[in-house]
């Protein structure tokens, strides 16, 4: 199962300080913790959701990893106190050949956040619409 999840060869990354504008490149570019919600408020939220989950074997989503690793879409890093665990599963993209979209569940982490202000997009695919300055196409 993991072989078939689609992955790029090369994460394709845009380091998110260096296209935003100074104002907002500045706020974001140090931890905030006026955005974290008060620890009860997590610790109940994380109640509510539940321990984390894999959709799948043990062994794939080992081997999912790895492939992320491989190509530079995850990394490791040391044990912290601050480490959300988040769970995550598949879905079919494509049935033939068969192709799997990983999708990840990142209710644990959202829960740690302050809830954020409403977001009014005409459309999803505005997203898939931003550019970034020409070297990090």
């Amino acid at each position: 199962m993991a072989a078939a999840i689609a992955l790029p060869e090369t994460a394709a990354t845009v380091p998110l300080l260096a296209v935003l504008p100074p104002a907002e490149a500045s706020f974001w570019a140090e931890e905030r913790a006026e955005l974290l919600a008060d620890p009860v408020v997590v610790a109940a939220r994380r109640a509510e959701l539940g321990p984390p989950t894999v959709g799948g074997p043990r062994r794939e989503f080992v081997l999912a990893v790895l492939r992320q690793l491989a190509c530079g879409m995850a990394s490791m890093r040391a044990p912290s106190p601050d480490i959300v665990v988040n769970g995550c599963f598949t879905l079919v993209k494509t049935a033939a050949p068969l192709e799997l979209r990983f999708i990840v569940n990142a209710q644990p982490a959202n829960a740690a956040f302050k809830e954020p202000f409403p977001l009014a997009l005409p459309s999803p695919e505005h997203l898939g619409r931003l550019v970034a300055p020409g070297k990090w196409l």
